[in-house]
């Protein structure tokens, strides 16, 4: 029973050690320790992305597989990175995840981007969306804008109804101004003038000119 006891001992005993990366190749790093050095990989657990100067605690199990643990000192200056080969998911079932930094925050992927929310809200002193294509699907809109200019090729409109209430109103069409309509109705508290080079009015029925003073040529 003894002898058994001693063939199934694993031939190496797991150790711990802390060292200084010497080299980093792809997912696999150097470590040196007292002069020896050893392969070893990131532990899952360790998300940190060790780097070349980084003094680190590491083990190196029974099949003679070394990993790293921990990142233990850094330079100040150099900058750390999360890496993972696989999908990740942060759950946070009670309570709030934010993200806070002073100096701004990016995203890069080359896939899509999905938000679910109750609601969102962004808030930016200079805003710019870049979209080669938008579509945007909504009950209602509401905006307040003290300013708004818009610079387009062109722009189609399909539309129920358009109301609109303006103080002064300005329009300079360079080309040709078209209006097909069932009826039309203009109306001016005060003046209406119309102006051109050429001006023909026709009607398949009854034209009526009515005013207090008519005055042609």
């Amino acid at each position: 029973m003894q002898n058994l006891a001693k063939k199934l001992e694993p031939a190496v005993e797991a150790m711990q050690r802390s060292g200084y990366v010497v080299r980093v190749e792809g997912p696999t790093c150097t470590i040196r320790w007292e002069n020896i050095e050893y392969r070893a990989r990131r532990a899952v657990s360790c998300l940190v992305d060790p780097e070349l100067g980084d003094r680190v605690l590491f083990t190196v199990i029974e099949d003679g597989s070394a990993w790293v643990l921990a990142i233990l000192e850094r330079e100040e200056d150099t900058p750390a990175a999360v890496s993972l080969d696989r999908d990740l998911t942060i759950r946070v079932p009670n309570g709030r995840f934010d993200v806070v930094t002073s100096e701004g925050v990016g995203m890069t992927t080359t896939g899509d981007v999905s938000v679910v929310s109750r609601g969102v809200e962004v808030t930016a002193a200079v805003g710019r969306l870049g979209l080669d294509r938008l579509t945007m699907a909504a009950r209602e809109l509401l905006a307040e804008v003290s300013t708004a200019k818009v610079l387009a090729g062109s722009i189609d409109s399909v539309l129920d109804r358009v109301s609109q209430k303006v103080k002064r109103a300005y329009r300079v069409v360079e080309e040709m101004d078209h209006l097909r309509t069932k009826r039309a109705d203009w109306s001016a508290e005060k003046s209406l003038h119309l102006h051109a080079e050429n001006a023909i009015v026709s009607a398949t029925g009854v034209v009526k000119v009515d005013g207090e003073h008519i005055h042609l040529g």
